[in-house]
């Protein structure tokens, strides 16, 4: 009696189910493995130890340590950019997250550092 049933139903309501499955499923697969892991970086920390570095600093002087903050601003911005990019993540912000998302602070510092000794003035 059961067979009875299914068999009555129509095939294109049966490849209409199958095609609304399907879609799901890929749907689902499409999204778990596009979307962008987040990452935090300590923006706060960071420009805090550029800002004691350059504060310490009595060598510069105050129009070279402006130029150099400038440089370290666009460095920074590009460097966090970059860091997207490469490695397919949404960089936030530490006090955003709570917990789950990988520090990538240690590594985005590295960067800033090597492109701003090649502007010169090192702080």
């Amino acid at each position: 009696m059961l067979q009875s049933k299914f068999a009555k139903i129509p095939t294109m309501v049966w490849w209409t189910l199958f095609a609304v499955v399907l879609s799901v499923a890929v749907s689902t697969m499409i999204n778990r493995y596009t979307q962008e892991k987040m990452v935090t970086f300590d923006l706060k920390g960071t420009v805090a130890l550029f800002s004691s570095e350059l504060s310490q600093n009595k060598s510069m002087s105050e129009s070279a340590k402006d130029q150099y903050s400038e440089a370290f601003s666009k460095v920074l911005q590009q460097s966090v950019t970059d860091y997207s990019q490469e490695h397919h993540v949404i960089v936030v912000i530490s006090p955003v997250v709570l917990a789950g998302a990988v520090d990538a602070t240690t590594d985005i510092q590295k960067t800033i550092a090597a492109q701003l000794s090649t502007v010169g003035g090192k702080a």
